[in-house]
């Protein structure tokens, strides 16, 4: 019954999301938004033009408010049918004169006692101010397309993901203008443990102006002006008392000296070479989902349970491995866009990357592309391999540009969803680097560069599972 439940619940979630699309940071999923108020030089809608073939072959256009009212009638009946079958499953569980639970109010973390003394010295107010300080940094790092005064505090995913977007708009001309913006109000959703580390959601409530440039795609181009909002951000630390506050200060949380202002791929102190990102020192920005999403990436995680083996041989994290897959699905995306695959050989098997390198085809831009959720769905182990799937479900629209033309691949931005597996040899954990954060998993050595598939010192393979969590599968 409760498999049931869920299953008409992600039925009803996919027929009631509206494919509200934003271009500001974190973006959300789907094609176009009636959210504020908004307005284009030109049409840009959804189905601003829908067609359907008649028995001659002849196409026959059909006005976009009759296409709009037909698909909304349609999703309204679907939902009010879901709606109430759910209820009744719901209720018919119920005892004779049971009365309906409360709803819990989700929009208050329970900081235990537990999660207290992991964390000495852990004040709410002073959390909000690093989230506030956070949400407006990165809306003027997506603005400007420049990372490099957020590095020191974003994880690996959340920096891939946004340097796959830059690189993109950039081709295609498109920039991202956000002003008046404020923050209403923030709610704790979530604080627990795993393993060695800490983790706590955030609901932010903002509102914003948000004018979206496209000069290549120009129908593209949207405003919305006084843009109300919700999203989900999750931050990520070494339990602990917070060693040193890498939100208002730009040196080396371990050595004092100054951090490099240029950021990129790894923030690695120049003097010590520590790595600032990794949540030994501080709160460390892991993931940004949209609302919609959050509700479905809740109901789909792993059991707990199936992990227990893992947590005995390495310090596991949930929340990190999420972001290590992230990180490997993004330069997987970019290298088959763009047929290169030399970035993404030192995540992937050579199994992987040789039948990636089959299926090449002409190459192609992403236009709005984001990463909606990513979740550890499944475990499972063979004879000496340890395997972690994960269901990743991205937002995106394929262009081609060529003779200084756009082509479009997909009608309007459209909702994909993968399946990838990452896997490690059983045994004891023996990686010497962190997070593949660009240093050789057997010795420790940095690399000499980042498209090696071997160590320049060691002489060891880097997309090994001996050593490391490396990609294996990738399901489209």
């Amino acid at each position: 019954m409760k498999k049931t439940v869920q299953l008409l619940i992600l039925l009803m979630f996919l027929f009631s999301c509206a494919t509200s699309l934003y271009a500001r940071a974190g973006g959300g999923g789907g094609g176009d938004s009636s959210s504020g108020s908004s307005s284009s030089g030109s049409s840009s809608s959804s189905y601003s033009s829908s067609s359907s073939s008649n028995s001659s072959g002849n196409t026959v256009d059909a006005p976009p408010w009759v296409v709009k009212g037909v698909i909304g009638f349609v999703s309204c009946f679907v939902i009010f049918i879901l709606f109430n079958v759910i209820r009744e499953l719901i209720y018919s569980k119920r005892k004779p004169g049971q009365s309906p639970s409360k709803r819990k109010d989700n929009n208050q973390a329970v900081f235990d006692n537990v999660f207290l003394s992991a964390n000495p010295g852990f004040d709410k107010t002073v959390f909000k101010t690093k989230v506030k300080t956070a949400f407006m940094a990165i809306q003027k790092a997506w603005e400007e397309q420049d990372l490099s005064l957020v590095r020191n505090w974003i994880s690996d995913g959340v920096y891939q993901r946004f340097c796959l977007q830059f690189d993109m708009m950039k081709h295609l001309g498109q920039k991202n203008i956000l002003s008046n913006i404020s923050i209403t109000k923030i709610h704790f959703i979530k604080a627990s443990l795993e393993s060695s580390y800490s983790i706590i959601t955030v609901a932010i409530y903002f509102k914003m102006d948000d004018r979206f440039i496209s000069e290549k795609l120009p129908e593209l181009t949207k405003n919305y002006t006084g843009e109300a909002a919700m999203e989900y951000w999750t931050f990520v630390k070494k339990s602990g008392a917070v060693l040193n506050d890498l939100y208002s200060s730009s040196s080396c949380p371990n050595c004092g000296d100054e951090l490099s202002k240029t950021g990129g791929q790894i923030s690695k102190c120049p003097s010590c070479s520590t790595v600032t990102y990794l949540g030994d020192y501080d709160w460390v920005l892991s993931e940004i989902t949209q609302e919609a999403d959050y509700s479905e990436d809740t109901s789909l995680c792993i059991e707990d349970e199936k992990l227990e083996t893992l947590r005995t041989e390495e310090e596991f994290c949930i929340q990190n491995m999420e972001d290590k897959a992230s990180n490997a699905f993004v330069h997987y995306l970019f290298a088959s866009a763009w047929n290169k695959t030399l970035h993404f050989k030192r995540f992937a098997t050579d199994e992987v990357i040789s039948k990636i390198e089959k299926e090449k085809d002409e190459p192609y831009i992403f236009n709005r592309m984001y990463i909606n959720r990513v979740t550890c769905s499944n475990y499972n182990c063979t004879e000496d391999t340890h395997n972690l799937i994960f269901v990743i479900v991205y937002s995106a629209q394929k262009v081609m540009h060529k003779d200084n033309k756009i082509k479009k691949l997909n009608r309007d931005v459209e909702s994909f969803r993968t399946a990838i597996t990452l896997s490690r040899k059983i045994g004891k954990a023996s990686s010497k680097s962190k997070l593949w954060s660009h240093e050789c998993s057997n010795c420790g050595s940095p690399y000499g560069d980042s498209i090696n598939s071997q160590c320049d010192y060691c002489k060891e393979k880097i997309n090994s599972t001996k050593h490391d969590w490396i990609v294996t599968g990738i399901l489209d």
